[in-house]
C-alpha cells in the first residue's frame, strides 16, 4: 500500500493591533473606517456577531476621537487669532490709561486725597511741568541681522511714555491706517504683499496723555 498523503500544516494567522495603536493620533479616525467600509463586505466579519459589536464600538470611539482632534484645530486656530490681537488691545489699554491719569492730574489740581478715592497710585510732583511732547522724528528702516525682516524705529522723543505705530497701504486714507503693535521705540512689520507700496507714521504719547501729532510718513516696497 502506497503511503498515505500527509495535509499540510495549518498555518494560524495573528492578527496584531500593534500597528494600530502606534499609528499617529490624527491617522486613527480614517483608519477605522477604512476597516469599516471593508468589514461591511467580509461575509466572515458579517456573520460574527462579535465582530459586529466590537467594530461598532470601535467606529464609535474613531468617530469621537475625530470630533475631539477637529474641535482642537478650532481652539488652536481661535486661540492664535486671540493672540494676535493682544498687543493691540494693550496698546489701546495703555493709551486709555495714560489719557485718563492725565486728566485726573488735572482735576485733582494736586488734591492727593481725590486722587486715591479714585484708586490711583500717587507721588510726588515733580519740579518740571508736563508739556505736550514732540513729533517723532528720523523714522527709518532697519531689516534684522539674521531674518532679513523689516522693521521700522525712530529718534527717542523727551517725555514720551508710549508711542503709536501705523502702517498702511500707499496712497493712504483713513480707513487704510492699521496699528503695528509692539513697545519700546521700534516696531516689527508683517509679512508685506511683492511689489506693493506702503506707508509708516508714528506718534508719541506724553505723561499727560496726550497725543503728539503724527510724524511724517516713510515708505517702503514689500519684497
Amino acid at each position: 500500500m502506497g503511503k498515505k498523503a500527509k495535509n499540510p500544516p495549518i498555518k494560524k494567522v495573528i492578527v496584531t493591533t500593534s500597528h494600530i495603536t502606534k499609528m499617529k493620533t490624527a491617522l486613527k479616525p480614517a483608519f477605522v473606517q477604512a476597516v469599516a467600509a471593508k468589514c461591511q463586505n467580509n461575509a466572515a466579519c458579517q456573520g460574527s456577531p462579535p465582530c459586529v459589536a466590537t467594530l461598532a464600538t470601535w467606529v464609535t470611539t474613531g468617530g469621537a476621537l475625530g470630533a475631539n482632534l477637529k474641535a482642537q484645530d478650532t481652539a488652536r486656530t481661535t486661540l492664535a487669532l486671540l493672540a494676535s490681537q493682544e498687543p493691540a488691545l494693550i496698546l489701546a489699554y495703555d493709551t486709555a490709561a495714560h489719557a485718563f491719569t492725565g486728566n485726573v492730574q488735572t482735576v485733582t489740581q494736586g488734591d492727593v486725597t481725590i486722587a486715591a478715592g479714585m484708586n490711583m497710585t500717587v507721588r510726588a510732583a515733580s519740579s518740571a511741568a508736563i508739556t505736550d511732547v514732540a513729533v517723532p522724528v528720523a523714522l527709518a528702516f532697519s531689516p534684522l541681522k539674521k531674518t532679513g525682516a523689516p522693521r521700522v524705529e525712530w529718534a527717542p522723543v523727551p517725555g514720551a511714555v508710549l508711542y503709536v505705530a501705523e502702517l498702511s497701504v500707499d496712497p493712504a486714507s483713513d480707513p487704510t491706517w492699521g496699528v503695528l503693535a509692539g513697545k519700546g521705540k521700534t516696531r516689527m512689520l508683517p509679512p508685506l504683499v511683492a511689489g506693493q507700496h506702503y506707508l509708516v507714521r508714528v506718534a508719541a504719547v506724553g505723561r499727560n496723555g496726550k497725543q503728539s501729532a503724527w510724524s511724517n510718513a516713510i515708505s517702503v516696497i514689500g519684497k
